[in-house]
């Protein structure tokens, strides 16, 4: 059985990685609370949330 979980995991490691490797991409969706307020980039709340910094910081997240 495929659990939700899983699910999320895998399209936050997925998201993650492809961020580790595109620069522009992961600019693009980090949170920046000063262009959500003034640019009302509202998409960042909720992008931010499957991007990580570092290989590390994905791998401690999935594992907590």
């Amino acid at each position: 059985m495929f659990s939700f979980t899983l699910a999320l995991a895998l399209i936050i490691s997925a998201v993650s990685l492809y961020g580790f490797y595109n620069r522009d991409f992961f600019e693009r969706y980090l949170f920046d609370p000063s262009r959500i307020r003034h640019n009302r980039e509202w998409i960042r709340i909720i992008s931010s949330g499957f991007l990580h910094t570092g290989p590390a910081h994905l791998i401690f997240n999935m594992y907590s």
